[in-house]
Formats: structure tokens, C-alpha cells, sequence
């Protein structure tokens, strides 16, 4: 791990070749440089962020939360907490992947189910998947009682215990998509994950950022039926943490990642 005056001297750096804030109050840089992370290029060469007031958002998202927002973490938090990979015939993350990003796609206006996602790259270098659409649609029945099972009878009784116990596991209720991950989609985390420009991007980005000169009128709002992916990325050196994208379309580094954890795709190998 770095000491603080190497974190301090690497931030010292980025100033002094930097048009842009000073490293040293954006709290995504320092964390990026205590992880050991390579000191990022200028921001003026990191085209998602060169037009950003990283500082006007840095100074938003360090104001103590209201009540809203902490209801809305816990609620956060809790989905992920629910979240299972069950044993099964596929292939389950290590108990340290080099890197683990998980995923979940909630219900919205236009789509009833959730999605539940694992991405994550081994020590070999090869990135796996495994994603599950649970669907809002009720569990098949229980099977019809055996022949002689009437009511009174043992085997009735019988029958009817097993009803009450009676469940469809959720693997074969939603049966998963899995293996190897899509191949694009591997070269495209490698490269996202390996490009220094993201020491500048914020973890969470607003729906609208703000820019630098300031622009006269807001962006539109995201869409009414909109809800949002929650994308959850451990990474080395780091504890997990929450990434969000940009809206409106706006090109960024962690939109890459969660564009990836939202919806990934097995390789035709399997």
C-alpha cells in the first residue's frame, strides 16, 4: 500500500500537469492512489470526464445524506443481500476472484421481473458469468396425488404433507444463463478496467453532471418508466462499491462496467 506522502506526491503530480480540480479534494483519485492504482493521465486526455465538474459533484456527494437517501441505501443494500448464487451444474466464482461484479435490474413500469447477474475474471484471466431473469410469474403446481391417495386415506395425509412442503427451487423455477463470458464483452471489461482514466470518474454519477463551462438548461430527465441497474464492483485492493452511469446516453468508463454486469451473455462455447 502507498504511505500518505506517496498519495500526497502523486496527487502533487497530477496538479502540476492537470487542467482541471486539484486531485487532492476528489475523493475517487485518492482512493484510486491508496489502492495502488497508477498515477492517471491529465484529465484533459480522459475525453468522459475532460468537460466535468468533477468538483461540483465531489462537493454534492460529500454533503451528509438525507433521510431519503439513506432509506434508499439500505433498500440498495438489502437487495444484495438477497442475492444467491445456488450450487448447481455451472461453474461458481473462486473464493477470491481477481475481480467480482454483481448486478441487479429491479422492476419497473415496463417490465415486472428482476435480474439478478455475476460477472467475474479468474486467476487465469478468463472472465465467467451467471445470470437469472426472475420473472413475476407464479411457480408451476404440485403434482396430482398418486392413484389411491383419497382423502382420510395415509397416502391422502401423505400427499398433503407434501404439498405444504412442496417448492420449486429457484434454479429450475428461473433456469440461469451461464459459462464463459461473452468475448467482446471480456475485451471490453480488460480494457475498461486497465484505462487509468477511471481514477477520475466518480463511483456514482448524477443523471445529469454538471459541465464545466456551465451549460444554460438542464438535460431531460431520464424516462418516466426508467429504473436503475445497481451494480455492485470488487476489485483488488478495494472494498465493493456501488457504480452508477451517466444518463442521457453520456459515454463513460463505469458505464462501460455496468453496461456489461446488466446484461451479460455466455460465449457460444458455452
Amino acid at each position: 500500500m502507498r504511505t500518505p506522502m506517496a498519495v500526497i506526491g502523486a496527487a502533487a503530480l497530477l496538479g502540476a500537469c492537470a487542467t482541471g480540480p486539484d486531485p487532492q479534494s476528489l475523493p475517487q483519485v485518492q482512493a484510486w492512489l491508496a489502492a495502488n492504482g497508477p498515477t492517471p493521465p491529465p484529465i484533459a486526455q480522459c475525453p468522459h470526464v475532460a468537460g466535468i465538474d468533477l468538483a461540483a459533484i465531489a462537493e454534492e456527494q460529500s454533503a451528509p445524506p438525507t433521510e431519503q437517501q439513506l432509506r434508499s441505501r439500505a433498500f440498495i443494500s438489502g437487495m444484495f443481500d438477497e442475492m444467491r448464487l445456488p450450487e448447481g451444474a455451472w461453474r461458481s466464482p473462486p473464493a477470491e476472484p481477481v475481480v467480482m461484479i454483481r448486478s441487479i435490474h429491479p422492476p419497473a413500469g415496463m417490465h415486472p421481473n428482476t435480474m439478478w447477474a455475476w460477472v467475474w475474471k479468474e486467476a487465469d484471466g478468463t472472465w465467467w458469468m451467471w445470470r437469472q431473469n426472475r420473472t413475476n410469474t407464479p411457480p408451476p403446481p404440485p403434482p396430482p396425488p398418486p392413484p389411491g391417495a383419497t382423502e382420510g386415506t395415509p397416502a391422502w395425509e401423505a400427499y398433503v404433507e407434501s404439498v405444504r412442503n412442496w417448492r420449486v427451487p429457484d434454479e429450475e423455477r428461473w433456469p440461469p444463463e451461464h459459462g464463459r463470458l461473452n468475448a467482446e464483452m471480456a475485451a471490453t471489461l480488460d480494457r475498461v478496467l486497465a484505462n487509468p482514466c477511471r481514477a477520475w470518474e466518480p463511483d456514482i454519477w448524477p443523471w445529469d453532471p454538471p459541465l464545466r463551462p456551465r451549460r444554460r438548461q438542464p438535460a431531460p430527465p431520464h424516462p418516466h418508466d426508467w429504473t436503475p441497474v445497481y451494480v455492485e464492483l470488487t476489485e483488488p485492493g478495494r472494498a465493493p462499491r456501488r457504480l452508477a452511469a451517466p444518463g442521457n446516453n453520456r459515454e463513460s468508463l463505469n458505464g462501460a462496467i455496468v453496461g456489461v454486469a446488466a446484461y451479460p451473455r455466455p460465449s457460444t462455447g458455452g
